[in-house]
């Protein structure tokens, strides 16, 4: 799983070098899987491991490719390795400018993953709701349901914006836009299953594979409920 692509570090580099020798493709994976080692060490305390990179999926799919910030960290800091390796073996060609320009532009988005800074928050489009489901082994009310969406990669539970949480289709529920978060239901973290627990109190929720919802989360470890929209980190 990477944050970036060997090609993306390869237009940025150019290809004005000998690839059979001085920085060859194996090279610049090695370059690649250093730079997710450090943005996962610093971002570990506060994030999720993030999703790879794939320049086919797009936020209209339920499965999302990594922050746009994020790569670009990624593809920062091999560009930064793969250009310290070619001035060490051409040891007349500075790029010593060049290297710092890179780290800098990675190390300021560390800096910021290492504060928890916010990265850009997902949408998730829909999950369907099993009231009183025992899967996988756990005993939930007849009015409680998981909501265990498999948007991460790393299977990690993604951190819901709980007050984003609105119920999109249910039957015997006329107008279920109508349901208020707080009123007719609630989503809650539960410390002991790991798991986001939706609690109808409405009485008209009652099927138990009908139900859906839509939500609005990030990478974050810190399932508590929180004010949003402060400290935006945009990703691109």
């Amino acid at each position: 799983m990477s944050y970036t692509s060997t090609s993306l570090v390869i237009n940025e580099l150019g290809t004005n070098y000998d690839n059979a020798d001085d920085l060859t493709t194996a090279h610049i994976t090695n370059f690649i899987e250093q730079a997710d080692g450090i943005i996962d060490s610093r971002a570990y305390p506060h994030y999720n491991p993030f999703n790879a990179y794939d320049s086919l999926k797009t936020d209209s799919t339920d499965t999302y490719t990594v922050p746009g910030l994020i790569g670009q960290c990624s593809k920062n800091l091999a560009v930064a390795y793969g250009l310290q390796q070619l001035r060490a073996k051409k040891s007349n060609n500075s790029h010593s400018d060049t290297i710092e320009h890179y780290f800098a532009l990675a190390e300021a988005t560390l800096d910021a993953l290492e504060r928890g800074a916010f990265v850009k928050i997902e949408t998730w489009r829909t999950f369907s709701l099993t009231f009183g489901d025992a899967s996988p082994g756990f005993e939930l009310d007849s009015n409680q349901s998981f909501i265990n969406p498999t948007a991460l990669d790393s299977g990690d539970p993604p951190h819901i914006f709980t007050d984003t949480v609105s119920v999109a289709a249910a039957t015997g529920i006329t107008n279920p836009t109508q349901l208020r978060y707080g009123k007719d239901y609630s989503v809650k973290w539960d410390k002991g299953w790991r798991q986001w627990v939706f609690e109808r109190s409405e009485s008209n929720l009652v099927s138990a594979t009908t139900v859906t919802v839509t939500f609005k989360w990030d990478y974050r470890k810190d399932y508590a409920d929180e004010p949003q929209g402060i400290t935006m980190l945009n990703a691109g």
